[in-house]
């Protein structure tokens, strides 16, 4: 493959990935996406490139996280294949953290410190 065709196949995986995030962060529950990645798999029997999407969210406690899990698949499925026209072959979801009621607020980044804006490392 040459390096044109490498750099247009990653900026089609970037674009996969803003789409899932997009629709990730838009289901109930979800708090934050935390990483996202699509992986590019082999083509299916009629020709249609396959991809897997990884997503990390943050997850708002005391919501089911079978029923987001289950809204996070369907919104980033429907929202892969509409902006790319690949078929989804899986959305793995992992729940990295959960969001208590009464911790300071994510707008600042997962991780900082909300007095400082520092970076704490967990």
């Amino acid at each position: 493959m040459t390096a044109s065709g490498e750099s247009t196949r990653t900026v089609g995986k970037r674009l996969m990935a803003e789409a899932a995030s997009d629709a990730a962060i838009a289901a109930h529950g979800v708090v934050a996406v935390c990483d996202c990645a699509a992986k590019l798999g082999n083509r299916g029997p009629l020709g249609e490139q396959r991809v897997r999407i990884r997503l990390s969210l943050v997850a708002e406690y005391g919501v089911s996280l079978p029923a987001i899990a289950a809204d996070v698949r369907t919104r980033v499925a429907a929202a892969v294949e509409d902006v790319s026209g690949c078929l989804v072959t899986a959305v793995d979801v992992n729940v990295a953290d959960l969001y208590l009621p009464g911790e300071p607020s994510l707008a600042i980044g997962l991780g900082a410190d909300p007095a400082s804006g520092a970076r704490i490392d967990f």
